[in-house]
């Protein structure tokens, strides 16, 4: 691969993953192989004191709790050494001209001019109005339909996700432009918008019956001017690629000429 700065220009940014997910994840994996360990240990002893003082009647119901304890440990040390190589290495870096994703030695050197679309969800992990976390995470779709999906497992990956927007957006807000006025259609995955209107399936609105459009609670909502005027249409946004430049098309369109 070639050097990043001889490509791409100066580095505006880097991100790695979180200090703290550098640390839990080998201890996750460690502390639940050795755990793993120990209770297959405390097994076969049972086993073999039991089998012998009482015999095989009652071996497998003292044994099995412990079998079935050492499962679950056993997976979660296997998912922390999973992560720990997935995600340890992975180092992604901003440069004026594009982004280099890094995995060990192995990188991607991406032009901003290839990306052609970027989705992104985030999610709160909560209950009646509590929330103990968030999850972001954006994936990015290249003109290859090659993609690379990355949460916020990575340091400040809101600054990440607005680089991207930034540097992509503005590219692709003008071609969407001459595209749409030239006469052709819109498409953002299940959306097409036209000269007529918004179509979802075989869900339509005009542009003059539109009332709403707004992002709640992870969907993008589309609601008419009054009932007799069309359906309401409701779609996950991270159904919808771009969904920024797509909301911004339709309450611009919707607008009163």
């Amino acid at each position: 691969m070639a050097t990043p700065t001889s490509v791409l220009g100066l580095q505006t940014g880097e991100h790695r993953l979180r200090r703290s997910l550098r640390l839990a994840y080998p201890t996750l994996g460690l502390t639940g192989l050795l755990a793993t360990l120990a209770l297959w240990a405390l097994a076969a002893l049972r086993w073999s004191f039991f089998y012998s003082t009482y015999g095989p009647a009652l071996v497998w119901r003292v044994a099995f709790p412990v079998i079935l304890l050492s499962i679950a440990t056993l997976a979660a040390g296997l998912a922390g050494v999973a992560a720990t190589i997935r995600l340890a290495p992975l180092v992604v870096t901003t440069y004026e001209k594009g982004i280099v994703i890094r995995r060990g030695r192995r990188g991607k050197l991406v032009r901003w001019g290839l990306i052609r679309h970027v989705r992104t969800t985030a999610v709160r992990y909560g209950f009646s109005g509590l929330s103990w976390g968030r999850r972001a995470t954006m994936t990015i779709v290249l003109d290859s339909g090659e993609k690379f999906r990355l949460t916020n497992a990575l340091e400040d990956v809101k600054s990440l996700i607005a680089a991207v927007k930034g540097n992509v957006y503005q590219r692709l807000l003008e071609e969407y432009t001459l595209q749409f006025n030239s006469g052709q259609a819109l498409s953002f995955g299940p959306l097409i918008l036209s000269k007529e209107g918004i179509r979802k399936g075989k869900s339509q609105l005009a542009w003059k019956d539109l009332g709403r459009a707004s992002l709640e609670n992870g969907r993008l909502v589309l609601a008419p001017a009054s009932a007799d005027r069309g359906t309401r249409i409701r779609i996950e946004a991270r159904r919808i690629p771009n969904i920024d430049l797509c909301l911004q098309f339709i309450q611009h369109l919707s607008q009163p000429m």
